[in-house]
C-alpha cells in the first residue's frame, strides 16, 4: 500500500501548459511577463510535486538582474492522493473491524494483528504529514536561508540563494544553478581515465605546422583531463618560442569552453580555471561531499533528506551546490549516538545492546521502568534469532532491518526519523560508490570509506554511525576529528 502511495507521487502527469501562467497570476495577481523580466513557459526540469522554469527576474530594492529556476507546485496533488488515501483508510478500518469481531483468532494472535494494523494506520499518516510538508514552498525557502549558515564552514559547498521577493506557498524562485549533475561528471570521469589509459601520442610543433600540431596536441589533452572531445577549436594567441594558445569549445552546459597553452615540444597547460578529472581531484570531492554529509549534522541537527546524484550539481572548480530542500531532517546527537552504538552492537553480536537501544527508537513504546524492562527482554529474543542470520560484517542497513522485523513481532514501529536516517545515509553511501566505477584500473581513486571501527566497510552509515558508537565519550569534538581524518587520508593520484 505504501508503496503505491509513493509511486503515486511519480506518476503525477506534466503540467498542462495552461496552468503555468495561472499558477503565477494566483501567486502574484499577475501575468508571467509582468511578475519577472522574462518567463520560459516550457519547464526545464519537472518532478512529482512542481517543475522548474528559467526565468529572470529584478530586485525590488537594488534594481539589479538575476538568473533564476523558479518552481512551480501542482495543482491538486493532495486532491489526487486522496481516493488513494480513502480507499487505504478503509481497508484497515473494515481490516481491523474483521481481526476483533471475526472467528478463528486466538487472544494472543488477534492483539498482535490489530497491532500491525495501527502501526499500518500510523505509517500512513506520516507518509500524508510528509507530503505536506515537501509541498509546503515557504517553509523550503526558510530552510534553504538556515542551511545555507550551516553550510559556510564547509569549503566547496553551498546552497542556492532564495529570491523572497518573487516566492511564496507554491512558487520559489532561486538561485539558477549553473553546474553539472554528479552522475554526468562521474561519466566523465570514466571517459577521462579510459583516455588515460591510452598511451599518449607524442605532439610537437613543427615548423610550418605550429597551428595544426597546437590544435592536436589541445584536443588530445582535453579528452585526457576533461572527458571530452572538442567540437572546435581555435588558435587564438601565438606565443613566444613558437607555442599557442588554443580556445576549445564543448557541447558542454557548464564548461562550455576553456582556453589552454601549448609550448612547442606539446606540453598543454590550463589558462581556464576548470578542474582537471583525475583520480586525485575526484577523491578530493569525494571527500568533500562525505566530510559535509556526517559532519554538518552533528554541527547542526539538520540533515539532507533527499540525497540523489540529481541532487548534486558540481561547478568547474569542483566546488558543489546542494539543490532540493523539500525534507530535511532535524538529527538530534541523541538520535545519531543511539543508531551509533544500535549497529556497533549488532557487529558485535550483542543482542542485549541492540535491544537496549532499539527500546528508545520505537513508536509509541511505555514509559514506565518495568514496562521498558519486559519489552527490551522480549526485543533481545527476537533480535537473537534475527542475528543468527545476519553476519557481523553486514551492512547498517541489515541491522536495522533487523530491528524492523524484531519490531514487528511486537506489533511496534521504528520511528520514522531512524528510518530515513537509514535510508538517506544509505543513499548517500551510494553515490560516493558510484565514484568507485573504475576502482577495478590501476590508478583509479582508491576507497575514501575504510574503516573507523572494524567490520565498518565502505558502507557510508555502517562507517558514520560505527565512528559516532566507537566514542562514548559523546564529546562531539572527538567524534568530529575521528571523522575528518577519515575522510582527509590523501590520496596519491594516478594516470
Amino acid at each position: 500500500m505504501l508503496a503505491a502511495l509513493g509511486s503515486l507521487q511519480d506518476s503525477v502527469p506534466p503540467m498542462p501548459p495552461e496552468e503555468v501562467p495561472q499558477r503565477i497570476r494566483d501567486a502574484f495577481g499577475m501575468e508571467p511577463d509582468e511578475a519577472f523580466v522574462s518567463f520560459e513557459l516550457e519547464p526545464f526540469a519537472s518532478a512529482s510535486i512542481g517543475q522548474l522554469h528559467h526565468a529572470t527576474l529584478r530586485d525590488p530594492e537594488t534594481g539589479e538582474l538575476y538568473e533564476a529556476a523558479v518552481k512551480l507546485q501542482r495543482y491538486g496533488l493532495l486532491d489526487a492522493l486522496e481516493p488513494t488515501l480513502r480507499t487505504a483508510r478503509l481497508v484497515s478500518a473494515v481490516t481491523a473491524e474483521v481481526i476483533r469481531t471475526g472467528p478463528g483468532f486466538e487472544p494472543e494472535k488477534r492483539d498482535e494483528l490489530i497491532k500491525i494494523v495501527e502501526m499500518v494506520d500510523r505509517t500512513l499518516e506520516g507518509f500524508v504529514k510528509t507530503f505536506e510538508v515537501e509541498t509546503d514552498y515557504l517553509r523550503e525557502a526558510k530552510t534553504m536561508r538556515d542551511y545555507a549558515g550551516v553550510v559556510d564552514g564547509f569549503a566547496g559547498i553551498r546552497v542556492p540563494q532564495v529570491y523572497d521577493s518573487h516566492s511564496n506557498g507554491t512558487v520559489l524562485a532561486m538561485e539558477l544553478v549553473k553546474g553539472e549533475r554528479l552522475d554526468a561528471l562521474l561519466a566523465r570521469y570514466e571517459q577521462a581515465h579510459a583516455a588515460r589509459q591510452q598511451p599518449a601520442r607524442e605532439v610537437r610543433l613543427r615548423k610550418g605546422s605550429e597551428d595544426a600540431d597546437a590544435l592536436a596536441a589541445a584536443s588530445q589533452f582535453a579528452e585526457r583531463a576533461y572527458g571530452l572531445t572538442p567540437v572546435s577549436s581555435r588558435v587564438v594567441a601565438q606565443r613566444r618560442l613558437r607555442g599557442r594558445e588554443v580556445e576549445l569549445f564543448f557541447d558542454h552546459k557548464s564548461m562550455p569552453s576553456v582556453r589552454v597553452k601549448v609550448d612547442r615540444n606539446g606540453r598543454v597547460k590550463a589558462l581556464t580555471p576548470v578542474a582537471e578529472l583525475t583520480p586525485a581531484a575526484i577523491d578530493k570531492l569525494r571527500a568533500r561531499l562525505a566530510s559535509w554529509f556526517v559532519s554538518s549534522p552533528l554541527q547542526s541537527g539538520t540533515m539532507h533528506g533527499d540525497i540523489h546524484q540529481g541532487n548534486f550539481f558540481i561547478l568547474p572548480d569542483l566546488s558543489v551546490t546542494i539543490i532540493d530542500y523539500g525534507m530535511m531532517l532535524d538529527i538530534g546527537k541523541r538520535e545519531l549516538l543511539r543508531v551509533g552504538h544500535f549497529v556497533s552492537a549488532g557487529r558485535k553480536q550483542s543482542a542485549a545492546g541492540m535491544a537496549a537501544e532499539l527500546v528508545h527508537m520505537l513508536e509509541g513504546a511505555p514509559t514506565g521502568r518495568a514496562e521498558l524492562r519486559e519489552l527490551k527482554k522480549r526485543l533481545r529474543v527476537s533480535l537473537e534469532r534475527e542475528l543468527a542470520v545476519v553476519s557481523p560484517n553486514s551492512s547498517a542497513v541489515a541491522f536495522v532491518a533487523a530491528a524492523f522485523r524484531a519490531a514487528g513481532h511486537e506489533g511496534m514501529q521504528i520511528d520514522p526519523l531512524y528510518l530515513q536516517l537509514v535510508k538517506t545515509a544509505s543513499s548517500m553511501g551510494g553515490n560516493l560508490a558510484a565514484f568507485e566505477a573504475s576502482s577495478d584500473v590501476p590508478g583509479g581513486p582508491r576507497e575514501v570509506i575504510s574503516d573507523v571501527v572494524p567490520g565498518a566497510g565502505k558502507n557510508l552509515l555502517g562507517t558514520f554511525v560505527s565512528g559516532v558508537g566507537a566514542h562514548r565519550s559523546h564529546r562531539k569534538v572527538e567524534v568530529l576529528e575521528a571523522l575528518r581524518t577519515q575522510f582527509a587520508t590523501p590520496r596519491p593520484d594516478g594516470p
